[in-house]
């Protein structure tokens, strides 16, 4: 047990301290024109809060006997429990409104539904939604309360709360909806840029292409929109890992149950490990734009010469 301890609360911590790091470079960056910074800024938090909850629900107890932590459970165990599922899937709507904003900027690039302020709306609005969605069950006779002693989130009653349930099963369809419009939109992009090529095969002029307004759009909007396009992505592919192992284990938990309970245990934390490494799985891995800037910003800091002032080329 102290090797799945300090294993994973090395990368807890370490994940921690990237979500730092991130966010003082993006917030360092004077040109963030280019950077999708209400979403980045989301998932900072989103991702940090969780990091600290899930230390406390999930690895801080393997420290505890069974008696204080029944106590701790008991006393703030709903409440801690109630903010991390809040934080978990906030991402997961956050990629529906990713997705929503690349549709709209395809089809009416020109807009200013999505500029920066109504973002922050939107945000607010689905936030407002999730919470609500979350405080029905945590006031009713059977909320949801983090049990580590069997690794799951646990009621206190034999049904849960329908919306909990609800939840629970339907969750799924929302990251496998978002990859799908995503995986969608990509093959609308490469048959439109196939169509404006063929189409000008022959012709001695490119004008063509200047009456699509989705090659009118300038470079620097082009990259925000890719590398929203990444984000997009990359959140609900590493989202659908945890979703999808929870409806395999849900749904074949006989099986499951029958595996040795060191086993479940590392499967268990390993499910959870995507979550805290969030931040750096999108950004750094797979958002090639944001890992050159890390990358840049490192190198200047390690040269002693960072300046917040520099402009980095993404």
């Amino acid at each position: 047990m102290f090797l799945v301890f300090f294993v994973f609360t090395t990368i807890f911590f370490l994940s921690l301290i990237f979500n730092i790091y991130l966010f003082f470079v993006i917030f360092a960056q004077p040109d963030k024109n280019k950077l999708p910074t209400v979403y980045i800024y989301n998932m900072i938090l989103s991702s940090s809060v969780d990091i600290v909850i899930m230390f406390l629900t999930f690895l801080m107890p393997m420290a505890m006997d069974d008696g204080p932590y029944y106590e701790f459970r008991r006393s703030i165990g709903q409440f801690l429990t109630i903010n991390c599922t809040f934080f978990y899937e906030h991402p997961l709507y956050l990629t529906l409104l990713m997705i929503i904003q690349r549709i709209y900027a395809v089809f009416r690039p020109f807009n200013r539904h999505f500029t920066n302020e109504k973002l922050w709306l939107y945000c607010g609005i689905m936030a407002i939604f999730s919470w609500i969605s979350l405080l029905i069950p945590y006031f009713s006779d059977c909320p949801v309360n983090i049990d580590q002693r069997r690794y799951t989130f646990a009621v206190d009653c034999a049904e849960r709360h329908p919306i909990t349930l609800f939840q629970n099963r339907y969750l799924i369809v929302l990251p496998f909806t978002t990859m799908l419009l995503n995986i969608s939109l990509i093959f609308y992009l490469t048959l439109q840029k196939r169509l404006v090529l063929s189409s000008s095969v022959g012709n001695s002029t490119t004008s063509v292409t200047v009456n699509r307004p989705i090659f009118q759009r300038s470079k620097q909007r082009k990259s925000f929109e890719k590398m929203l396009l990444f984000q997009s992505v990359s959140t609900t592919a590493f989202l659908l890992l945890y979703e999808v192992s929870s409806f395999f284990i849900r749904n074949f938990s006989k099986e499951y149950s029958q595996l040795s309970e060191d086993l479940r245990m590392w499967i268990f934390y390993i499910r959870l490990t995507p979550t805290a490494l969030f931040c750096f799985l999108i950004y750094y891995i797979g958002t090639p734009s944001i890992r050159r800037l890390l990358i840049e910003r490192t190198k200047l800091l390690y040269k002693g010469s960072y300046e917040a002032t520099t402009v980095i080329q993404m």
